[in-house]
């Protein structure tokens, strides 16, 4: 495992690289796309096991902090999610020129499946998309952050103790999966770990691909869900599945 900064010098992000540990080399890399906020926080548990578990099986793996947040260079202000596409495609690019490898999968979690689905230009080398429960439109995460958190003076709304600048959730808002198309060559995987209306509208949507799945795992959802003795969700189910499901 290897930690380091990547990118322009005025934004540098943060990654971290897991080389396949195992004798299998599957000449594929695997992108770990964060959610925002306190989810965020809360799956990195999660993501670094699936970072170990599919090195295990000889996958490249990269997770990184888009700009603004974790340990990536700046702040959210002025921050756009068109910026954390641009982010994804340097994260794609940079795990490229670390392993060499000829393909990519993109996995994203709640608003980091909706970035990467979205993608207006996705990269020649993605070959499968992994959507876990992901945000299906951003006009839906915005109504999500305003019902549970509290919204300033200058737009900006504070949601379990991260602000989200009014820019940023603004600029979300256009985003939908059930408008994207990407193209047919690319898998797509949705894993869902409850019913949800638009979990469901959305398996319509790409219900005609040849190259789409849709996996039901039940497992615990909320990842701002915090026990009396401070454990955190641990979907092991999910994460045992969606590990299964790259093996094959």
């Amino acid at each position: 495992m290897e930690a380091f900064f990547f990118g322009p010098s005025d934004s540098y992000l943060y990654g971290v690289y897991t080389p396949p540990t195992g004798a299998l080399d599957r000449n594929e890399a695997v992108v770990l796309v964060f959610p925002f906020g306190q989810e965020y926080m809360r799956s990195h548990k999660s993501f670094s096991f699936l970072a170990d578990r599919l090195a295990e099986q000889g996958y490249h793996l990269l997770r990184f902090d888009c700009r603004g947040q974790g340990d990536s260079f700046g702040d959210m202000s002025g921050v756009t999610a068109r910026d954390w596409q641009a982010d994804i495609c340097l994260a794609i690019q940079e795990v490229l020129d670390i392993s060499r490898v000829s393909k990519v999968t993109l996995l994203g979690l709640r608003l980091g499946a909706l970035l990467l689905a979205t993608l207006t230009e996705m990269p020649a080398q993605v070959s499968r998309l992994v959507l876990w429960d992901p945000v299906v439109a951003g006009e839906d995460y915005l109504q999500e952050i305003l019902g549970d958190g509290s919204q300033r003076d200058d737009g900006s709304v504070i949601v379990h103790g991260f602000q989200a600048p009014e820019m940023f959730i603004q600029s979300l808002a256009p985003l939908s999966l059930l408008v994207s198309e990407p193209a047919n060559k690319i898998q797509i995987i949705q894993f869902a770990s409850h019913e949800n209306q638009r979990f469901e509208q959305l398996k319509m949507h790409f219900s005609n691909r040849e190259n789409y799945q849709f996996e039901f795992v039940s497992a615990p959802h909320d990842w701002n869900y915090l026990d009396t003795n401070g454990g955190i969700l641990w979907p092991i189910a999910m994460l045992s599945a969606i590990v299964e499901k790259l093996k094959e």
